[in-house]
């Protein structure tokens, strides 16, 4: 602030006082009009102008700022609450999910613009030496770990990206935030050997499936495995989680989603009453604040 004042009630003035001492340049009729002219002008109203400078930046720099404040906002809705109604569980039946999700959508004669129903796995990284990786014991809690995976099977791949793998055995495929996983072409986790099949760049769960733990750790990373079931049977003590999910996005706005949340809420209590096991009874867009807390925590409530 102070620099733009001295600019203009200083600096401009005393540009213009030099082109005045070039006789070549000053003793012209336009020339000398004008910077005389100019001298004049800027004595007067050089506070005006640094001031018109000055909030002329300020509401640049304001309007910069919330541009980037609502586009934040916006990727951090869809990749922490992707749908505008969803449930996440245990041992949830997904057919049952879906069903639900039919009933209150004809209720309140809503149309289901996209769905999603899956079932995948979680784990958090307790040590790691280059490509080696250790995964916390199952009755160790409270822990915080720098490295997570997420684990899909081959279908729910397909499902969320329209590409189908081929995989065998312990190949995988791999997104990778992990900067000594990126690259390889094989890994291990507590002593099992795992074969990279494929490395993908894209976040693929994007718009699919909420990832809680970007909230926890910037080294989160993805795999796709030819099965899940027996991939988490390899690790029986281990803390590897298996979560079941389900959302949809509908054909009305936020507003009228939050008038519908107490029926919705109503919904998925009669789905926790029937199977006992819904961590997480309702999930709208503007529901952040209970999704942070829930990543936060993730760890240490399983």
């Amino acid at each position: 602030m102070i620099v733009t004042y001295l600019l203009f009630n200083s600096g401009i003035t005393v540009f213009l006082h030099l082109l005045k001492k070039k006789k070549g340049y000053y003793y012209q009729p336009n020339n000398m009009i004008s910077v005389s002219n100019l001298i004049y002008r800027m004595k007067k109203n050089a506070v005006g102008l640094a001031t018109i400078a000055i909030l002329s930046t300020m509401v640049l720099v304001t309007i910069s700022a919330a541009t980037n404040i609502y586009v934040g906002g916006e990727m951090f809705k869809k990749i922490i609450a992707p749908h505008d109604f969803s449930v996440q569980g245990k041992g949830v039946d997904l057919e049952q999910i879906n069903q639900k999700f039919d009933e209150f959508a004809s209720e309140h004669h809503l149309e289901i613009k996209n769905r999603d129903l899956m079932t995948y796995a979680n784990f958090g990284v307790k040590s790691q030496k280059g490509t080696d990786f250790t995964v916390y014991p199952a009755d160790e809690r409270g822990v915080t770990p720098k490295t997570v995976f997420m684990v899909f099977d081959a279908a729910s791949y397909e499902q969320m990206t329209g590409e189908k793998v081929d995989l065998t055995g312990n190949q995988v495929v791999l997104f990778a935030h992990n900067k000594a996983l990126t690259g390889q072409k094989q890994f291990t986790i507590n002593g099992q050997d795992f074969q990279v099949k494929e490395e993908v760049s894209k976040d693929f769960i994007t718009d699919h499936v909420p990832n809680q733990f970007n909230m926890l750790t910037e080294d989160f990373n993805y795999l796709i495995v030819p099965d899940l079931s027996a991939f988490v049977a390899q690790f029986p003590n281990l803390a590897i989680y298996t979560n079941i999910y389900g959302g949809i996005n509908v054909n009305v706005d936020e507003e009228q989603q939050l008038k519908l949340a107490a029926s919705y809420d109503k919904l998925i209590d009669e789905l926790s009453s029937q199977q006992g096991q819904v961590t997480v009874p309702m999930m709208l867009r503007r529901s952040i604040a209970s999704l942070v807390a829930s990543s936060l925590s993730g760890f240490s409530c399983h």
